[in-house]
C-alpha cells in the first residue's frame, strides 16, 4: 500500500513581515524525499527559495536564508 505522507514543517522564522519556512514537502511514501525553502510575504504572495535532497541540506539552508534576511534587515 502507497500511503500519502503530508507536508512536515522543518523550521519556521518569522522576521518582521515574512515567514521562512522549510519542510519535508506532501508525497507518496515510495517517492523519493525533497524538502523546500519559502518565504512568506505580508501581502499573502510567497516565494520559493530553495529545494534540496537531505534533511541536513534543508536545515542548513534555511539557516542561510535567516542570516541573510538578518543581515539585509540590520537585525
Amino acid at each position: 500500500m502507497n500511503t500519502f505522507q503530508p507536508p512536515q514543517q522543518v523550521s519556521l522564522n518569522k522576521i518582521n513581515d515574512q515567514e521562512i519556512s522549510t519542510v519535508l514537502l506532501p508525497r507518496f511514501e515510495n517517492e523519493v524525499k525533497v524538502w523546500e525553502t519559502c518565504i512568506f510575504f505580508a501581502d499573502g504572495s510567497s516565494d520559493v527559495q530553495s529545494r534540496y535532497v537531505t534533511e541536513a541540506d534543508a536545515i542548513a539552508g534555511h539557516n542561510r536564508y535567516i542570516i541573510n534576511l538578518l543581515q539585509k534587515n540590520n537585525i
